[in-house]
Formats: C-alpha cells, structure tokens, sequence
C-alpha cells in the first residue's frame, strides 16, 4: 500500500542524530539532496515512519531512485517512534551543552537554544510533526532555490534537529 494518502512523515537516521518531518510522501520524494552533509555510513541509513508510528519501507525503481514509500507489515509502534524523535531532541541537547563554548561564540546562548527545541512530552506524533514541520519542513520550491532558501533562511534549529549542526 503507498502512503501517498497518508499525511507527514518522519525521516530519522538509524543512529537517531537527525530527524526531518516532511508533509507527505510526495514532498519527500521531491527533496533531491536527502542526507547530504551527513557521513555516508552504514549507520547514518535513514529510516521512515508516519504518524501511525507505521515503518515505511522504501521502494525503488529500475534506477535505483527512491520512488514510494510503503508500509511494513510490522505492527504499529507509535511509542517506538516517539522515543527515537525524543532521542534526536536529547542528543541535540547533549551536543549544544558539549559545544556551549562555541554556540556563545556564534552569538547563541545554549540554555536559550535549548529551552527553543521541541518537546515531546504528552504529545501524539501526529502534534509532534505539526511542530516539526513549520520549522523543520522540506521546502518545494526548485532544487536551487531549496538549497538557497536552506543557506539563507534555515533556521538554526532547522540545523540542529536535521543536520547534526
């Protein structure tokens, strides 16, 4: 079964250093730089879910391009996902306390930025995606505006949660 039908989408790095939500299957298909600026390792594979916590397996075509997304047949783990989207935020924390020096140096006060970073406390992943999103969300517009949209108004969360900033 396609996920064409189903709303947001989380993409998270086996490792659970980066987490992005796009609206649909169809955005993420659209996004043609996935995963660049991340080690390209074995453990840096991305993984997928929706909202249901359902994993959704990647389908290929005769290129070897991504094509669609389609559901497992694994039992829904919602608890599951959420723990991995609330590891991403902790891990982002860790990080931003480790390096506190340089992101002083970079104009940002680390417990402001953190205090900024989602929380996932009490939330359903559907709500979790609706707060990702808006900040987080793949962009739609042509691969070099994206990318000048990315460098120029990317916010700075944007870099934590996504790309391991």
């Amino acid at each position: 079964m396609s996920t064409e039908s189903l709303h947001a989408i989380f993409a998270v790095a086996a490792d659970n250093k980066w987490v992005h939500v796009y609206r649909d299957v169809k955005t993420l298909l659209a996004e043609t730089d996935m995963g660049v600026g991340h080690e390209p390792t074995v453990a840096n594979t991305i993984e997928f879910f929706n909202v249901n916590g359902k994993r959704l397996l990647p389908a290929f075509g005769r290129d070897w391009a991504l094509v669609d997304l389609i559901e497992s047949g694994d039992a829904a783990d919602p608890a599951g996902v959420h723990a991995r989207i609330t590891a991403v935020i902790d891990k982002t924390k860790a990080m931003i306390l480790e390096h506190a020096d340089d992101f002083t140096e970079a104009g940002f006060n680390p417990q402001t930025t953190i205090a900024q970073l989602p929380t996932t406390a009490g939330k359903t992943l559907t709500e979790i995606a609706d707060e990702l999103e808006p900040n987080f969300g793949a962009l739609t517009e042509p691969p070099a505006v994206r990318s000048l949209v990315m460098m120029t108004q990317g916010s700075a969360l944007h870099m934590l949660l996504c790309h391991s900033w």
